[in-house]
């Protein structure tokens, strides 16, 4: 492979509740910029606020990891790619910390958070696994 793709990330936003061991949601839109697929997705957050969505509607083979924290959101896109030549799958990976911009409903106890930016390219690389 020679070309990897990247992944834009638009219309974030979470919702989750102040109190000591609950979780939340998160949706977003991820566009694969090489193949032009499109997913609106959606996930639970867990305690730490956190999902993975293995699989997408539009991509079998890619991972998404989502993480809020302190009014940052960490990204990990990991993609299995098919190559022409080889064997096995090509790992891409990319990853990327985005600013969010949060309120807090002092009546509700929930934080509400979007991205500070419209929206975020991130770049993937390959990654070689050792055996």
């Amino acid at each position: 492979c020679t070309d990897y793709p990247s992944w834009t990330v638009t219309d974030f936003k979470s919702s989750t509740s102040d109190s000591v061991g609950s979780g939340g949601s998160a949706s977003f839109t991820v566009v694969n910029n090489l193949s032009g697929a499109r997913d609106e997705l959606t996930c639970s957050l867990q305690v730490n606020y956190r999902c993975i969505i293995a699989g997408t509607p539009s991509d079998g083979n890619l991972t998404v990891h989502v993480a809020i924290r302190a009014g940052s959101l960490t990204f990990i896109l990991d993609e299995a790619v098919e190559c022409p030549g080889r064997t096995t799958p090509l790992r891409v990976i990319g990853n990327s910390e985005l600013e969010l911009d949060c309120s807090w409903d002092e009546h509700g106890g929930t934080v509400s958070c979007g991205l500070k930016e419209e929206k975020h390219i991130i770049q993937g690389d390959a990654v070689e696994l050792a055996p």
